[in-house]
């Protein structure tokens, strides 16, 4: 199969099971094709967008001895999972130009997703949750409209929505831990690993991909399109060693926390 007809596959089939599923044997990408920007996923009729009506928050420190309101809280961090997967294989049809190892390393972090999504799924229906039972924010989706290019899409995905979960994982699981869940806490402290290396993904080839003077702060900052900014790439905490071990220099660590108290 051609890695250009897997992405489609994703972004295509309404079935999650579909999106999940690993491709029938080694991908190819003798035709990258055309660029393709996918307008929006097809999706099950259970997955609802919210509205501000039907949003629904995140539960609080003190709700999660509730197993329920736990299943809950993971039920947000599946749907950045699957925003998330969609967005690589967005990626892989929008920028058929791109380095072909830029697509083929993309493959792995689109795995991962795909894995983290179906280990989500299972433990919130552990907890009493199915996927599908609150409505999902399309807050990923919204900012395609401006991922022109990879560096757009690096600076916007790789560094600030992945980035953030730099601080977010380990912060709920601490959270869950001190709930007495210690195997969602095991789980996110699994997928925070694989969170480094997608941040250390975007780390790598947006040096790569800069062919200007600029530092990698300015390539960055310039990258992202309002409302996105530095300032989305982080968490209720800031913690600097994931993003040590993510490749960022000390500079762009100390900017980017700097950025949050401007």
């Amino acid at each position: 199969m051609e890695i250009r007809e897997y992405a489609k596959r994703i972004l295509s089939s309404p079935r999650i099971e579909d999106k999940i599923a690993p491709p029938p044997g080694f991908l190819t990408d003798h035709d990258p094709g055309t660029p393709l920007f996918w307008t929006f996923p097809a999706r099950p009729e259970s997955l609802v967008i919210r509205t501000q009506k039907t949003r629904v928050p995140m539960p609080g420190p003190d709700q999660l001895a509730d197993p329920r309101s736990r299943g809950k809280c993971l039920h947000f961090f599946a749907n950045h999972e699957l925003q998330a997967l969609e967005i690589m294989a967005f990626a892989l049809l929008a920028y058929p130009q791109a380095p072909a190892r830029f697509r083929r390393e993309l493959l792995s972090p689109l795995r991962d997703e795909a894995r983290h999504l179906q280990i989500y799924i299972q433990r919130m229906k552990e907890l009493g949750i199915a996927f599908g039972d609150l409505p999902i924010s399309d807050n990923f989706w919204s900012k395609t409209k401006d991922l022109h290019t990879p560096l757009h899409y690096l600076a916007t995905l790789s560094l600030t929505l992945e980035g953030a979960n730099l601080d977010h994982l380990p912060y709920y699981e601490k959270l869950f831990r001190e709930a007495g869940d210690d195997r969602t806490g095991d789980l996110f402290a699994q997928i925070y690993k694989d969170e480094i290396q997608h941040v250390h993904f975007g780390v790598q080839w947006m040096r790569e991909l800069n062919t200007s003077d600029r530092s990698e702060w300015d390539v960055y900052c310039n990258s992202l399109k309002w409302p996105m900014r530095p300032q989305k790439a982080r968490g209720k905490i800031y913690l600097r060693q994931g993003r040590v071990e993510a490749g960022m220099s000390e500079s762009f660590i100390d900017q980017l926390e700097a950025s949050f108290e401007a």
